[in-house]
C-alpha cells in the first residue's frame, strides 16, 4: 500500500456469551451498531470488507479451539 497510515494495533479476545438474545441492547445513547445477528465463525470473512478478510481468516483459525461447547467438539 505504501501510504503513510499503518493501521491499528488490535487485541482479540474469545468470550462465550451466556445470556439471552434479549440481553443485547443496541438502543444505547451512542450506539455503535444498528443491527446484529449470530453467524458461524467461518462466515465472518465473507461479511468483512476485502482488505480485512485475511485478518479475519487468521483470527478464525486462531480461535477455532475456543468454539466448542461443553460436551461437543468443534461446534459453535
Amino acid at each position: 500500500m505504501g501510504g503513510r497510515y499503518r493501521g491499528n494495533r488490535q487485541k482479540w479476545f474469545a468470550m462465550r456469551f451466556t445470556g439471552a438474545n434479549t440481553d443485547i441492547n443496541l438502543a444505547t445513547e451512542h450506539p455503535e451498531f444498528d443491527v446484529w445477528k449470530w453467524v458461524r465463525p467461518e462466515q465472518l470473512p465473507a461479511l468483512i470488507v476485502p482488505f480485512m478478510q485475511r485478518l479475519y481468516l487468521d483470527v478464525v483459525a486462531e480461535f477455532r479451539a475456543q468454539w466448542s461447547l461443553p460436551g461437543q467438539s468443534g461446534t459453535v
